[in-house]
């Protein structure tokens, strides 16, 4: 003789917890997309106005300046995760 299990039972806030959850990620990613699509916007605008913008030596030296920055930004994130108070960058 064989039986079969049921699957469990979610309670019903469960499944509002599931949805708001859906809300929230769906919300979170169309926020993401929008950052970027403005992104690229304005990627565009300036690729016309001076198409020497979207040259590999501009590139180049855009990404080499950003990662200055990254740089300090992770050191800023340490500082404010550690909640140490200073947040001068000298």
């Amino acid at each position: 003789m064989s039986t079969t299990l049921a699957p469990p039972r979610e309670p019903s806030g469960a499944r509002a917890d599931l949805g708001s959850r859906r809300l929230t990620e769906r919300v979170f990613r169309v926020r993401e997309s929008g950052i970027i699509a403005v992104l690229a916007l304005f990627v565009l605008v300036t690729a016309v106005i001076q198409p020497r913008f979207v040259s590999s030596s501009n590139i180049q030296f855009i990404l080499v300046n950003t990662a200055v920055y990254a740089l300090v930004a992770l050191g800023e994130t340490m500082v404010i995760i550690t909640r140490n108070v200073d947040l001068s960058v000298q």
